[in-house]
């Protein structure tokens, strides 16, 4: 995107927190965590919304899991830009950049949740979302 990406920041909100304390093996300092994105868009009014849902787990046990939502709205000089005929496309360094901002925010909504708990050691480590995000997004309009 050549020109500049115009944008207001609306809301962050956690649609999910769960801790399944019974399936917490302690001697186990082995944890996995996998992370998803998804993305939804309102043409008309110019939203953006990305969700992250984040899951922890020892083995096949989920332990912790985390869903956080952020909306934006893109001026009409940004949407027009994203949209081709019957697609929404958005550049790759743009979903980057939305992703990553959701992605930090909820690190530290999880060290606030976390915080004072025995689960305060559990950390969304820093990722680069280079490697998983490596091609535009693009939604199919209705």
């Amino acid at each position: 995107m050549k020109e500049s990406l115009g944008y207001k920041f609306l809301n962050i909100k956690t649609n999910q927190f769960a801790l399944i304390d019974q399936d917490l093996d302690q001697n186990d300092n082995v944890m996995q965590i996998k992370n998803s994105y998804s993305y939804g868009i309102e043409p008309d009014n110019g939203m953006f919304e990305c969700i992250h849902s984040c899951t922890f787990m020892q083995g096949d046990k989920i332990i912790m899991k985390i869903e956080t939502q952020a909306t934006y709205q893109l001026n009409e000089a940004s949407m027009k830009s994203f949209l081709k005929r019957d697609k929404f496309v958005m550049p790759t360094e743009v979903v980057k950049h939305f992703t990553s901002m959701l992605y930090g925010a909820t690190r530290g909504i999880l060290v606030c949740k976390l915080e004072g708990t025995r689960y305060a050691s559990f950390v969304l480590p820093p990722i680069n979302l280079g490697e998983t995000i490596n091609k535009p997004l693009e939604l199919f309009l209705n």
